[in-house]
């Protein structure tokens, strides 16, 4: 059974195992300052990493289990790492095949321009702010309790929270887009269509159709129409299912921390994507409100 503590208010339940995704992130870490080695070093620094991070039980006992599971997928991300180029078997002519390693150039590159994961809090939400500055105060303070009921061990608490922080960002594009329309009665269409009574859902498919046309007329730039169409889709309605297993009771799944994981990762370029449009849906309305008042002096 896991241990359980308290952490910021949540119930915490301390792991036995660690996960392949958990590993990968750990991994990269440990190559940052160790870009040579041997495979049970990293097994070995990987562990120490998950303990220090308190990703897995304090103790002895808790110590074993953690270098258990991180031998196994330790090895095996080493030969993943080696098939992407960023892993070659060896470190010098002595040592020259496994379990040694040396990270390529590439892999070099790899693990210096990684970014910051949800297990190091204010690295993530750091690299967030740089990539989305304008995202509404409310986002950031949803992703905030989101990664700290991560790092909790609570992810039915963080895929909850991080649809919070979704839906604020759609309803924040909602309203530039609203602000944006000049005609009274496309406006008062668009209002309804995506009014709060509605569900969620029913108000992204009102945006989204509205999206449609605003590309359709050259309104957004052809740069932001794949990520558009691509991005936003994908994350949102990724979101909202994971958000829907955790909330509701009678349609109850299996939401781990893995996928929570994911999710977080996923969430960061997601707001970029949405604060990107609505930056520049605003900037396209005051310079043609500027323009209207130029031509009106």
């Amino acid at each position: 059974m896991p241990s359980i503590v308290v952490v910021l208010g949540y119930v915490r339940r301390m792991p036995n195992e660690m996960s392949r995704q958990m590993a990968r992130s750990l991994l990269l870490e440990y190559l940052k300052e160790n870009g040579t080695g041997q495979y049970t070093n990293a097994a070995n620094g990987v562990t120490e990493l998950a303990i220090s991070k308190g990703l897995v039980r304090e103790g002895d006992m808790g110590k074993i289990a953690a270098y258990r599971f991180a031998q196994i997928h330790v090895r095996e991300l080493m030969w993943q790492l080696l098939v992407q180029g960023i892993l070659t078997f060896g470190q010098d002519p002595i040592n020259n095949s496994w379990p040694f390693y040396s990270l390529t150039e590439y892999g070099r590159a790899v693990v210096r321009e990684s970014n910051p994961q949800p297990y190091d809090p204010d690295g993530f939400l750091s690299a967030f702010r740089r990539k989305a500055p304008t995202a509404h105060p409310v986002v950031l303070a949803y992703l905030e309790e989101a990664v700290h009921a991560f790092n909790a061990g609570c992810p039915m608490a963080a895929a909850v929270v991080l649809g919070g922080a979704s839906e604020m960002a759609i309803v924040d594009l909602i309203g530039a887009i609203r602000d944006a329309i000049d005609d009274p009665t496309k406006k008062s269409k668009f209002v309804e269509a995506t009014s709060s009574r509605k569900s969620i859902t029913a108000r992204y498919e009102a945006l989204r159709g509205k999206i449609d046309g605003m590309i359709g007329a050259g309104q957004i730039d052809v740069d932001m129409h794949e990520s558009t169409r691509s991005d936003l889709d994908g994350a949102f309605n990724l979101i909202r299912r994971l958000r829907n297993d955790a909330g509701h009771p009678e349609m109850l799944r299996d939401v781990t921390l893995d996928s929570v994981f994911m999710t977080l990762r996923l969430f960061t370029e997601y707001a970029r994507v949405v604060y990107g449009l609505i930056d520049r849906i605003r900037a396209r309305s005051a310079s043609s409100s500027a323009g209207s008042a130029d031509s009106g002096a």
